[in-house]
């Protein structure tokens, strides 16, 4: 909204600007109530009783009491303050221009807006746009009651409520402050409404910011700031003491910053009027600040008389109708304006207080003809709706001019110097929605907050009067009620609203020029201009405006153009703008002319005349063209310019056709761009465009600029432009010359287009005829045109448009043009062109470009056209595109035709890739009788089917062969047009192509060149034929004997034809027999008997139903070669079969028995199918292989023993397997097989009559059967048993004289029991301390380390741990003493492994103990003999050195024995016990004695002789404390072995694992399984075994099985530890049963292996690859 200022010349100015605007959205009901809104604080209950009842019957009761009519006389609210608080919009305004640091006010202007429900505050540092700042308010029932006001510095905010409490809110802090006001006791009451705060004001008296809030009784309460910047009380004053009685309530004050005075406005009981004495009856009164109290104090002069008359005149029960409650300081403060309730307005000199003028309602300025219906706020309550023209604020504007803000929302500027009030802006005012509101005066603004309201029920105009006492009554209860729901009820009057927005505009003083400027901003035209003319300003700026602003038409030019007095201005708008209508511009461009007449370029210079004579007729010879000025040369500029826009406007017309067209197409953007260029540059922007029929136009009205520079134009088409659509454009030749086109008729030439004004230039011509010097130096050809250019021309034109577009149907376009146009010598490009064409079209070389073709060979080019995109389509390619470009090159040179035939066709021929597809298409192409062969010799297309043929090199293009063979002319042909020699080629080809064809049959493909090549060498002609007639009977389906008639005819017929030099008949036939013998087919092997000379020939065979004709063999073998082909093929069959069971062993039977007749040797060959049918019926599968190459036949009599249970009875049949299978001295094996049998089932009867038998032959080679039978568990015969011990004694070797005679003392001195079978294998002579110590001692040494004793044990070094072990070895959870436990340990072990029991006995606390074993055992010499060796070895190691260790324990027993008896001497009292031990059993030995043999475990002894691959040592016997421990009884309550582990095993494995690992987590261990798994695995990365040995004990405790702890160990062997494949097999050699654990679990540790190996072996070395390669072989190998 802007300023009306209808006379601006002697007036104010001033503009109104809308700074910000809210939108609030209502409820259906009215103004959106906040529902959290405080309830009145210490409010009893029959306070709201009196309310309602006794309320009406007060003024009855007002004469019982002056001090209750006083009571409520003094605090009641004048009726009419309410009635103006209600007309007010609910939101408040507050601005002040803060200080700028100097106590000045040069600061920004802050804006605090009060809502309903926040407090915004805004700046004019971004024009009050946006909100710097917002605090929440809580809601007020009477919001018109509110009050907000600034601080001097603008840093706090203070708002006040209806329910007198305070709020501070600080700019620099966010959180609000809330005061509130004392009230004296009996005011409390929520009826009388004393808390009421009327004003407020900011003192900054003696450098204190204080706020001073004024309530309606009169109080007035100080707050201060402190040091905290939070606000506390400070003083309080109550004015109405001072005051006369009839002063019913404080209305307003105002305090005089300047003086530190205040003024307090009283509301009176009469009205106020122009009459007044004195301001007491106005009831304003003067105070003074104190420093100390009273604080504040009335001043004191004559006046003080008056208010005590004024206080004895007025009736003291009279009720208050009038007051100034607003007033305001000029900013002089030598004045004081008042707003009187009747609506008065006065002015006051100040600080006296003397009346200067007085304005009653009735000369309030009215607008009544002027005023705008605009609609009533919808927050004014329509009881107390207002006159429109009623003042509800006023404030100054200057010392001499106010501001009034009417009921109606007109706010206006009068002038206070006169005795009425004048409109100071000369009759302008502005018109606002009523109820507005306007801040104080900020020097040269001020704001004015309005609200405007849509579907409001209320109306300005709508008004009703409030006749009765009762309304009143109504109106000031509701006014005075407590903040309660229950008071205002939803749907009542008051709260009917709908919807709203609230604006903030700031009225500001503005000067001539801003105000012109900020009325062309706002397009106000009318007003800029009406300012132009009476200020003295620039007007067209008006007309320019509003002509760059408007369309551009015939009337804006008239209207505005044309008004504009800068011609330079109006001529650079004709050159530059363009309208959208060729009419338009034309007028325009006349304008434009008219302004360059040449009388009016001169008569800005009248020294231009020629004589220094100025001439009325402004003829141009009548101007000296030296003495023109440079604008004078500028306009004759631009009027050419101007002509040449009229010109082009024309032939743009002409060229859109025209008239209706020429308007209906018109483009004001090209025509303006393009009436700027030069000719040229026009002609070659309609080529670039591909605007061949514009360009057409434009060359006849400009032939003479654009010819010579044709060639080059059109050079400018784009090339993807088809040259069709401007083949007019380009000239023609005829009879040697150009025609050259004619051009437009001349048109007459302006004033400035002749000389002497034509040859004046001025900077656009300069520039133009620079543009077109740049133009032409980039141009090719810039001549005229010349045949010999334009055929130029043609060439590049051609090249150009197919390397650029690639679009080589344009280029041939274009040629043909020329051809039409008369142009020749284009031949050579027409032919490139075509054949161009076909490699890029037919062909699909699309990257090729003409340059590029031209630099190939016809060769090459050739091979292009040879590859079509479709294969299929290569016999169109080759009449359509290979044979015309042979007939182009034949035109250029004779012979190059066949030359490229030839060696494309070779090179397709042996390419492997392509075969011979396409040299068949071209022969088929070429075949007699075509119209135009590809090759139009035939004797040259016999040659080249020959070569093509032989140089293939393709297997499979049998039948292109054929086919290229049946093209060719036949043979009579041939021979009548060639020589012999060729047919003969021609022949020999042929066989070739059929023995092709006759391999092909039988799965053998092959091409010509490698047929020849295998005819030059005897064996690969050989291996063919083999190879054919292998097939051949290999075939699934079979042949009939007819068909295998027609087999032999043809193979014997390719022998002659093809292979006559290696190949003689008698070979044929042998091969083709051996093949049918070979088939493992028994129909083809009984059709080869009819090539056999037997005696009487086998039927012949018919699998399939066959031609009654019976196939007659004319020739047979001879009887050798027969006999070894029999032979051979029986052998073959013999060998290739599985077992007796297979079919060819019935065919290798049936080539023996032919073969029988033949020669004798095949009887022996079948007796072997004999033997395998023997042992079939016996159960026993072996393979022929086995049986044909094993060196000890002996072998399968005893796997036929172990088969079949009871053979061993039949000696007879024993003895005719032994014959079939050729095997001497088979009786006495077979006798030494039927006992071990016997002794295998136990039948001891059948083996004593055995050994009887062999006792009574005395047969010495018996003893070990003897020994056997002797030993044998049941065997209970004594006597027998002697005799056979004896017999074994006398007859055995002297290296087993020992075990004989040990097994014979056991016999007489130990009870049955105590004897257990030992076999050689089980007896060692080495040291009794090696098995002692370790039973792997013999490993241990091979491999370079030693295993002492001390080692051993420090794997057991607990005792808890050593307890553990003897516990297992025990088999029971024993209390007993722990040597009692290793006794009873090494007494178990003693007869199964003597070392181990020693062992035991080592590890005893105190060694003597071991006596207790000795002496419980029967007291035998060898029991003496072992005793004394155990106590020898103990002294001898005590007194051993670390180094003399292992030559102790390496030791024999006599040396043992020596020693210890040495060292015994000089002993302690524990060796003296030892040593005497030692030589109690000593002196029972007797004198000579053979050495001291130790039993040892099976395993132990498979372990020592093992031999072989590397991994075949890797039977290493478990631990000892685990390959010891028994078999608990399964009756034992207490055994924990057989029952799984106690619940104490997780704990014992972790307290162990605890030994010699870290990082076990305890109880994650116990509870749970996966941690514990994971945990056991992890450990197992380790190079220690013993570590290794625990690991796998502890995880067979927990579940986990022993196999996985060793798989992990092999995952890091051969991953991450770093190991070469020696090192790995040494250590896993030392590792106990790793084999056979892994075997066992072969599938699961084969997929461990891929899964989680052998992904992580890829940086591994060869020889870890190998070796674990062998490991995994070892793994798999059956066991």
């Amino acid at each position: 909204m802007t300023g009306h200022s209808n006379n601006l010349q002697n007036g104010v100015l001033y503009e109104v600007l809308v700074s910000a605007e809210w939108n609030v959205t209502k409820s259906a009901t009215g103004e959106k109530v906040n529902t959290d809104k405080p309830q009145p604080a210490h409010v009893p209950a029959y306070i709201h009783w009196m309310e309602r009842i006794f309320y009406p019957f007060l003024w009855l009761f007002a004469w019982l009491s002056w001090t209750v009519s006083e009571y409520i006389a003094t605090f009641s609210i004048p009726d009419a303050l309410i009635k103006l608080k209600r007309s007010e919009i609910p939101w408040k305004l507050a601005a002040v221009r803060a200080d700028n640091g100097k106590g000045l006010p040069g600061g920004d202007i802050l804006a605090a807006v009060l809502t309903n429900s926040t407090l915004e505050l805004r700046s004019s540092s971004d024009d009050f746009e946006t909100s710097s700042q917002s605090f929440a308010v809580k809601s007020d029932a009477f919001p018109s009651f509110r009050n907000a006001v600034w601080s001097k510095d603008g840093k706090f905010v203070a708002v006040s409520s209806s329910d007198g409490t305070l709020s501070v809110d600080d700019c620099t802090n966010a959180e609000p402050q809330t005061l509130t006001t004392k009230p004296s006791a009996d005011i409390a009451s929520g009826l009388l409404r004393q808390r009421l705060i009327s004003t407020m004001f900011w003192s900054d008296r003696l450098g204190r910011v204080e706020l001073i809030a004024c309530c309606t009784s009169g109080l007035l309460t100080s707050f201060l700031k402190r040091p905290d910047g939070q606000h506390s009380e400070g003083w309080s004053v109550n004015c109405r003491s001072h005051l006369p009685k009839c002063y019913k309530g404080t209305l307003s004050a105002i305090h005089a910053r300047r003086q530190d005075l205040v003024v307090i406005a009283s509301a009176v009981i009469s009205t106020v009027d122009e009459d007044i004495r004195s301001f007491w009856d106005a009831g304003l009164s003067l105070w003074r600040f104190m420093d100390e109290a009273p604080y504040l104090v009335l001043v004191s002069d004559a006046t003080s008389d008056e208010a005590l008359q004024v206080s004895q005149t007025y009736r003291k029960l009279a009720k208050a109708c009038d007051g100034a409650w607003k007033m305001s300081l000029s900013p002089s403060e030598t004045c004081l304006l008042t707003l009187f309730l009747s609506g008065s307005v006065a002015v006051w000199s100040f600080p006296s207080l003397r009346l200067r003028k007085f304005y009653n309602v009735e000369t309030m300025p009215r607008y009544e003809g002027e005023v705008s219906s605009a609609p009533a706020s919808s927050t004014l309550d329509s009881t107390f709706e207002l006159d429109a023209h009623f003042p509800l604020d006023a404030q100054w504007w200057s010392d001499t001019v106010i501001v009034l803000c009417q009921a109606g929302g007109i706010i206006s500027l009068l002038d206070v110097t006169e005795r009425v009030l004048t409109n100071a802006a000369h009759g302008s005012f502005e018109q606002f929605s009523p109820g507005c509101t306007i801040s104080q005066n900020l020097g040269d603004r001020f704001f004015i907050l309005e609200e405007n309201s849509t579907g409001a029920d209320a109306s300005l105009h709508n008004t009703s009067s409030i006749n009765d006492e009762e309304d009143i009554v109504s109106a000031v209860r509701q006014t005075l009620r407590s903040i309660s729901s229950e008071d205002i009820a939803e749907g009542s009057e008051f709260d009917k609203r709908r919807n709203a927005s609230f604006k903030l505009h700031c009225f500001k003083a503005a000067s001539p020029l801003e105000m012109f400027n900020r009325k062309l901003q706002h397009e106000e035209y009318g007003e800029a201009l009406l300012i132009a003319q009476r200020f003295n300003l620039d007007a067209d700026v008006v007309y320019q405006r509003r002509w760059m602003t408007n369309r551009i038409t015939k009337d804006t030019i008239a209207e505005f153009l044309m008004k504009v007095k800068d011609v330079s201005w109006v001529l650079r708008e004709c050159l530059e703008r363009v309208p959208d209508s060729p009419d338009v511009v034309r007028q325009l461009l006349h304008l434009g002319l008219s302004l360059t007449d040449l009388g009016k370029i001169a008569q800005s210079n009248p020294e231009c005349y020629k004589d220094g004579k100025r001439s009325n007729d402004y003829l141009p010879g009548s101007v000296d063209v030296t003495k023109l000025t440079s604008e004078q040369l500028a306009l004759i500029g631009h009027r050419r310019q101007l002509l040449r826009f009229s010109r082009f406007l024309t032939t743009y017309e002409e060229m859109l056709g025209g008239g209706e067209k020429a308007s209906r197409y018109f483009l004001a953007a090209e025509y303006g761009e393009l009436r700027r260029m030069t000719p040229l540059h026009v002609a070659v922007y309609f080529a670039e465009n591909c605007k061949a029929r514009e360009l057409h136009t434009f060359r006849y009205s400009n032939h003479d600029e654009l010819w010579p520079h044709w060639l080059d134009i059109l050079s400018h088409f784009p090339e993807t432009f088809p040259p069709g659509e401007y083949q007019f454009l380009i000239p023609s030749v005829w009879n040697d010359s150009i025609v050259e086109v004619q051009s437009g008729s001349e048109e007459p030439r302006d004033w400035s287009e002749i000389e002497p004004f034509a040859s004046t230039l001025d900077i656009e011509s300069k520039s133009r005829l620079e543009a077109d010097a740049r133009l032409v130096e980039k141009m090719q050809y810039r001549m005229t045109p010349t045949v010999e250019g334009l055929t130029d021309w043609f060439s590049v034109r051609v090249r150009e448009i197919e390397s650029r577009t690639g679009n080589i149907v344009d280029a041939q376009e274009l040629l043909q043009i020329a051809s039409a146009k008369g142009v020749f010598g284009l031949d050579k490009l027409f032919d490139d062109l075509d054949t161009l064409a076909s490699l890029v079209y037919y062909c699909g070389q699309i990257e090729l470009t003409l340059e590029e073709m031209q630099g190939l060979s016809p060769g090459q080019i050739l091979r292009l056209l040879e590859q079509p995109r479709k294969p299929e389509v290569f016999s169109t390619a080759v009449r359509q595109h290979i044979v015309p470009f042979l007939i182009r090159c034949e035109k250029r040179q004779v012979g190059s035709r066949q030359a490229l035939m030839r060696e494309f066709l070779l090179e397709t021929a042996a390419d492997p890739q392509l075969g011979l597809d396409k040299c068949l298409k071209v022969f088929q192409q070429s075949m007699p009788g075509m119209a135009e062969p590809a090759i139009d010799s035939v004797e040259g297309t016999v040659r080249l089917a020959l070569e093509c043929i032989s140089v293939t090199s393709r297997v499979d293009q049998l039948e292109q062969m054929k086919a290229i063979l049946d093209s060719l002319p036949s043979s009579s042909e041939l021979q009548s047009a060639l020589d012999k020699e060729l047919a003969t080629e021609v022949e020999n080809v042929t066989e070739l192509v059929r023995t092709i064809e006759f391999a092909e049959q039988y799965g053998s493909q092959l091409s010509i060149k490698s047929l020849q090549e295998i005819q030059e060498e005897s064996h690969r002609s050989l291996d063919f034929v083999k190879h054919i007639l292998t097939r051949a009977v290999q075939k699934p389906a079979g042949f009939s004997e007819l068909d295998w008639k027609d087999i032999y005819t043809s193979y014997m017929k390719a022998c002659q034809k093809v292979f006559p030099a290696h190949i003689n008949p008698d070979q044929a036939l042998e091969l083709f027999v051996r093949a049918l013998l070979m088939s493992a087919k028994p129909d083809y092997v009984q059709l080869s008997t009819k090539f056999l000379p037997l005696p009487v020939a086998a039927p012949a065979f018919s699998p399939r139903p066959t031609h009654a004709e019976v196939w007659k063999v004319s020739k047979r073998l001879s009887k050798e070669t027969s006999a070894h082909l029999l032979l051979t093929a029986g052998r073959e069959y013999f060998v290739g079969a599985d077992d007796f069971r297979d079919a060819k062993i019935q065919l290798a039977k049936r080539c023996f028995d032919l073969a029988t007749d033949l020669t004798p040797d095949a009887k022996k060959e079948a007796q072997l199918i004999d033997a395998l049918a023997f042992l079939d019926g016996c159960g026993l599968t072996v393979a022929p292989l086995e049986l044909l190459t094993s060196k000890d036949r002996f072998v399968f009599i005893k796997r036929a023993l172990d088969t079949r249970g009871d053979l061993y009875k039949d000696q007879v049949r024993l003895k005719e397997l032994a014959a079939l299978l050729d095997i001497d001295d088979s009786i006495q094996k077979i006798v030494e097989a039927v006992a071990e049998k016997a002794f295998e089932k136990k039948d001891l009867a059948f083996a004593r009559g055995l050994c009887q038998k062999f006792m009574a032959e005395n047969r010495a080679s018996a003893w070990e059967l003897c020994v056997k039978l002797a030993s044998a568990e049941g065997f209970e015969d004594a006597d027998f048993r002697q005799r056979l011990l004896l017999f074994a004694t006398v007859n055995c070797p002297p290296n087993q004289l020992n075990r004989v005679t040990s097994l014979k003392n056991q016999v007489q001195t130990l009870s049955p029991r105590m004897i257990s079978t030992v076999s050689d294998e089980e007896v060692d002579r080495e040291p009794i301390a090696k098995l002692a110590v370790d039973p792997c001692f013999l490993s241990a040494v091979e491999h370079g380390r030693h295993v002492t004793s001390l080692s051993f044990l420090s794997m057991i070094k607990e005792m808890k741990n050593l307890k553990v072990v003897a516990n297992s070895l025990n088999g029971e959870d024993s209390e007993e003493d722990m040597s009692e436990v290793f006794i009873a340990a090494a007494s178990k072990c003693l007869d199964v492994d003597t070392g181990l029991s020693l062992f035991l006995l080592g590890c005893l606390p105190d060694k003597s103990t071991a006596e207790r074993l000795f002496d419980s055992l029967p007291q035998t010499p060898a029991v003496r003999r072992l005793a004394t060796y155990f106590y020898a070895l103990e002294l001898a190691l005590n007194k051993a050195s670390v180094t003399e260790v292992a030559e102790v324990l390496n030791a024999d027993e006599a040396t043992i024995v020596d020693r210890a008896t040495k060292e015994a001497s000089s002993g302690d009292k524990k060796d003296a016990s030892l040593a005497g031990l030692m030589r109690k059993h000593l002196s029972k030995n007797p004198a000579k004695q053979p050495p001291l043999t130790v039993r040892k475990s099976g395993r132990i002894a498979q372990k020592e002789t093992a031999k072989g691959a590397p991994f075949s040592n890797l039977t290493v016997p478990p631990p000892i404390a685990a390959s010891i421990t028994p078999q608990a009884p399964q009756s034992s309550p207490k055994s924990e072995i057989s029952s799984g582990p106690p619940p104490s095993a997780a704990k014992t494995a972790t307290a162990n694992l605890r030994t010699f690992l870290k990082g076990v987590d305890e109880a994650k261990f116990r509870s749970n399984p996966e941690y514990r798994k994971s945990f056991i695995l992890r450990s197992a990365a380790t190079k220690d075994i013993q570590t290794l040995q625990k690991l796998i004990q502890i995880a067979e405790e927990n579940g986990i099985e022993g196999w996985e702890v060793l798989a992990a160990v092999i995952k890091y062997f051969y991953t991450v530890s770093g190991l070469s494949a020696d090192e790995i097999t040494i250590l896993s050699s030392k590792i106990p049963d790793l084999v056979q654990t892994l075997r066992s679990r072969k599938g699961d540790f084969l997929r461990f292996s891929n899964q989680n190996i052998q992904p992580y072996m890829g940086n591994a070395d060869m020889s870890v690859l190998e070796s674990y390669l062998d490991f995994l072989h070892c793994i798999e190998k059956a066991t």
